[in-house]
């Protein structure tokens, strides 16, 4: 079990700042008229789930509270919450799923609800960007950034294409929005209106994380990429070392052999290992053994954890 191993000290105090958050959030809810139709997942959740299913929003408000003071810290997370919903909710409505932290199960319609949970998100992060900033400059440069990971998510269809793209662009214009944007997008607001080095040296780290696990993803999602025809990079890694695409295609659930996956996860480590190396040199308290111990956990989560202990 991971928590046995880790000092999660300072999780612990993210975890009750992030239910300070979630009591907050939902107060401001209540603005809405259809308040008692929603359902709060954070609700249910003690600390051991939440760290489970919440390790990168507890991630993020350590974060906050080593880099940042302490006065809008709650508002910050809630601005976080609120990108999380917003990103959430698209991705529902694409792949035609109900995941995230805010429902509504009155509604069926599944692009209705998460229509209005996304237009509600979004009227909350207006009223929390005047809340920051006296304007909208906040929660404005939150909706430039989100158009450009969604344009990147765009840029994920085969179809428009006539070669497979090469690792390289994939990397540079899919990845880059949809791993180290997204996961770096937490950091706007506070390094908006913090004077503090120590977020910069956070953002680089999150984006560097996030550009490491999504590397990770689509090595775990070869198979459902190739059926639904969207350009993974770990696919673009195996036609640049000879594979067909056209037999890739037939045979969509093949396994790569493990000489590929060893060199590929040592790929992926030099990144992730790269942006923790900043949020520790930027004084995050997470040591190297911290570091190795979150790393296995997120191998082992996508069945990866034999080729952690190869690559590294």
């Amino acid at each position: 079990m991971i928590l046995s191993n880790i000092n999660i000290k300072l999780f612990k105090e993210a975890y009750h700042v992030y239910n300070k958050t979630n009591s907050s959030l939902e107060e401001d809810f209540q603005g809405f008229e259809f308040y008692n139709d929603i359902d709060f997942k954070w609700r249910r959740e003690n600390f051991l789930k939440s760290f489970k299913n919440n390790f990168f929003s507890l991630l993020m408000t350590s974060l906050l509270i080593k880099g940042c003071g302490r006065e809008n810290i709650v508002i910050y997370s809630k601005v976080i919450s609120c990108i999380r919903q917003i990103i959430t909710s698209t991705d529902n409505i694409i792949d035609k799923e109900n995941k995230g932290i805010i429902f509504i199960p009155k509604i069926k319609n599944n692009v209705v609800k998460n229509v209005l949970l996304t237009m509600a998100s979004q009227n909350l992060l207006e009223d929390y960007s005047v809340k920051l900033c006296g304007g909208n400059s906040i929660s404005r440069e939150i909706i430039n950034r989100i158009h450009r990971i969604a344009l990147a998510e765009s840029k994920r269809d085969e179809n428009q294409y006539i070669l497979y793209p090469t690792p390289e662009y994939i990397r540079d214009t899919i990845h880059r929005g949809i791993g180290g944007e997204l996961l770096e997008i937490s950091m706007i607001a506070p390094k908006m209106m913090e004077n503090s080095e120590v977020l910069g040296g956070f953002s680089k780290g999150l984006f560097k994380i996030g550009m490491g696990l999504q590397a990770l993803d689509d090595l775990c999602d070869i198979e459902e990429d190739l059926l639904d025809n969207k350009v993974n990079y770990a696919v673009s890694k195996l036609i640049l070392a000879g594979d067909s695409l056209e037999e890739l295609k037939k045979n969509p659930g093949i396994v790569p052999d493990d000489s590929f996956i060893t060199a590929y996860t040592k790929e992926v480590l030099e990144d992730t290992l790269e942006g923790f190396k900043y949020l520790r040199e930027n004084g995050f308290p997470l040591t190297k053994g911290d570091v190795d111990i979150l790393l296995k956990h997120l191998f082992k989560i996508r069945g990866l954890d034999k080729f952690y202990r190869l690559a590294s």
